[in-house]
């Protein structure tokens, strides 16, 4: 009962996370009006907040849905490998981002290159992390 009760409060506060990230991809869209922010950067910024916005939705969906029944049964469903990739990008991102900064204003002298370091290790993370979990699931060929 305590599993089902943390993971209601977990998914009640991811739900909560996904409808923050929302409205924060609606001030984002707001930058298109503006003619003095960049095209590609506010795509990339709407991007960003509305994966967010989408991965907790989907875990929160989830941690209710097991909240609510008890069941805890893995489908294999299109989500789940779409969560996991998006998931895995955040820790790599947020995790590299204070080191990046660091880097970029201390050594590099250019903080304007620490965003797309950051971005880079989050996409490079999130990909390791799928391919190890694609590999672990069996789905590569196996070699001779």
């Amino acid at each position: 009962m305590t599993k089902r009760t943390l993971a209601t409060a977990a998914g009640a506060l991811a739900i909560l996370g996904g409808v923050y990230a929302s409205f924060l991809a609606l001030n984002v869209g707001q930058d298109f009006r503006d003619p003095n922010v960049g095209f590609w950067p506010t795509i990339l910024g709407e991007t960003i907040v509305c994966s967010a916005a989408f991965v907790g939705f989907g875990i929160g969906i989830r941690f209710l849905y097991f909240g609510w029944t008890g069941n805890d049964k893995q489908r294999p469903s299109w989500m789940r490998p779409i969560l996991i990739t998006i998931g895995l990008f955040f820790p790599g991102f947020i995790i590299s981002l204070p080191v990046a900064f660091l880097c970029a204003t201390r050594v590099w002298g250019n903080p304007d290159i620490a965003l797309p370091i950051s971005l880079g290790v989050g996409l490079i993370s999130s990909l390791v992390c799928v391919g190890l979990h694609l590999k672990r699931h069996g789905a590569f060929p196996k070699r001779k």
